[in-house]
């Protein structure tokens, strides 16, 4: 018994000075994993200190594709890190020396870059991406887990000792000349991971109980490429650049994973997304393409984006928490340089982007025209299908309808989130991490407030702004609901955040 609270069960795996249980919490009943920490490099004291980093960065992420980090309890000899218990494989199991299926592996791979994402977004560097520490779920949920040695981005306690930290075969050519680890860092392990996956093995064959030889492989070989013709071939090239600025970002890559996955479906076109994240004055240094006026809005009333309908040609990205992602167009196979600058696809990309997103400007500022421009009396029109004004009875009580249930949805899983896991799709339950990834996060929520609620009856959408404490702290944030008929009432089955 660990901490007269925790039966241990049978080991389940071993690593260096750790070692990971299966047990059971006697207080809530349920099944969890506990990692026994064992002595940190160079030193003769367990590392207490290394478990609270390891619970305290894992807690600042509630996201289904992370493993969770419950407790951290002690006994007369150990520290123990108790966490979620994923009952499946890791990544590195699945493909055991052989390829993974392409279409299999971009699923997994595209859940993986929304945890990293959602980890870089909180200021945290995992430092250790590597298909060893992916574990994979029923219905093939992958959860990025290991955060043993995770830091935050301003942290430096884990390199002034002056080791390296991570697998050295996943090591980032900057971290094998001495440099600090980065996100970007990350990005470079995660396309190794990707790598591997398609392969069947990582491109550096290396031990792990040999850096030298690793940070010599990873230095003088050509960088990797994949075959043209393969699915994860755009991924291993925007993440695998031997200079770390010229790596596209965990956000990219969830988007362009998201396109390898759902060939052909329609995008999300977040405004804000595509000109912060994509459009920058770097990218157009040789193009210099014309400049997206802010002029252009000028005519929309509302520049709230919480109030801006997303165009037809949008998609909701599956996540429980809603945690951003900017899908990018599937590039074409980049030059084989091993040392050269980004390919011209990235720049072309963005362009492609910017010219998409000066579109939605140019779309919504005609739409809010449109809808919000009343006459001579100042009152509002809608223009019905035919051209003429319709009435909007109908799809007004479709509005109320949804407003409703936007209400009644946020105060249900705050109150009982078993119930409000019930009015989730079976597809988005599963994509969501399954009741124990959604309760995860919302049994940690405190005095909700809706404050604003934005039907969208023809897209059967509905966007809120709501706030909430969360661990002592009040956050706000917008999302919005993709809504299915089911039956009188609604499901949702699928949400994103602006």
């Amino acid at each position: 018994m660990i901490a007269d609270r925790y039966e241990l069960d049978r080991e389940i795996g071993r690593g260096g000075a750790t070692s990971v249980w299966v047990a059971h919490d006697t207080v809530l009943g349920r099944t969890v994993a506990l990692k026994r920490l064992g002595h940190a490099p160079g030193s003769s004291e367990i590392d207490a200190a290394r478990a609270e980093r390891e619970a305290h960065l894992a807690a600042r992420v509630h996201h289904p594709n992370i493993v969770a980090v419950y407790d951290i309890a002690d006994d007369d000899e150990h520290t123990w890190l108790v966490m979620e218990y994923v009952d499946g494989p890791t990544l590195a199991d699945l493909c055991d020396g052989m390829p993974l299926e392409a279409d299999r592996a971009a699923r997994l791979l595209a859940q993986v870059a929304d945890a990293l994402a959602a980890a870089h977004d909180a200021g945290m560097i995992h430092r250790d991406v590597k298909p060893s520490n992916v574990f994979v779920a029923d219905g093939d949920v992958a959860k990025l887990g290991d955060f043993g040695i995770a830091r935050r981005e301003i942290d430096e306690a884990l390199t002034r000792t002056g080791l390296i930290t991570g697998s050295p075969a996943f090591l980032s050519p900057e971290i094998a000349r001495g440099r600090t680890a980065t996100t970007a860092s990350d990005v470079w392990a995660f396309g190794i991971t990707a790598f591997h996956a398609a392969t069947g093995s990582p491109p550096f064959d290396v031990a792990d109980d040999d850096p030298i030889t690793a940070v010599q492989k990873i230095l003088d070989s050509a960088t990797p490429i994949l075959p043209a013709d393969h699915p994860l071939a755009p991924v291993v090239a925007a993440t695998m650049q031997q200079e770390p600025d010229e790596r596209a970002s965990m956000r990219e890559v969830a988007g362009l994973l998201h396109d390898i996955v759902h060939p052909g479906a329609p995008r999300r076109s977040a405004l804000a997304d595509l000109l912060i994240d994509h459009v920058s004055r770097d990218d157009f240094a040789d193009d210099q393409p014309p400049r997206l006026a802010p002029a252009s809005v000028a005519p929309v009333r509302s520049t709230d984006a919480a109030e801006l309908t997303a165009p037809p040609d949008s998609t909701v990205r599956r996540d429980p928490h809603a945690t951003r992602v900017t899908p990018l167009p599937s590039p074409e196979q980049p030059s084989r340089g091993s040392h050269a600058a980004p390919p011209p696809m990235w720049r072309d990309r963005r362009f492609a982007l910017a010219a998409a997103a000066a579109v939605a400007v140019l779309a919504s500022a005609v739409t809010g025209v449109a809808i919000t421009s009343g006459g001579d009396d100042g009152s509002s029109t809608v223009a019905s299908a035919d051209g003429g004004e319709g009435s909007g009875g109908e799809s007004t009580s479709l509005a109320e309808r949804l407003e409703k249930f936007a209400n009644t949805y946020v105060t249900t899983a705050a109150g009982d989130p078993r119930k409000g896991f019930e009015l989730l799709t079976t597809e988005y339950q599963q994509a969501s991490g399954g009741l124990s990834g959604y309760e995860s996060f919302w049994s940690k929520v405190e005095d909700v407030r809706v404050e604003r609620v934005s039907p969208d009856p023809e897209a059967m959408r509905v966007t809120y702004i709501y706030s909430y404490l969360y661990e002592g702290s009040r956050r706000t944030e917008t999302v919005t609901l993709q809504l299915t008929k089911d039956g009188s009432s609604y499901l949702i089955d699928g949400a994103e955040s602006i």
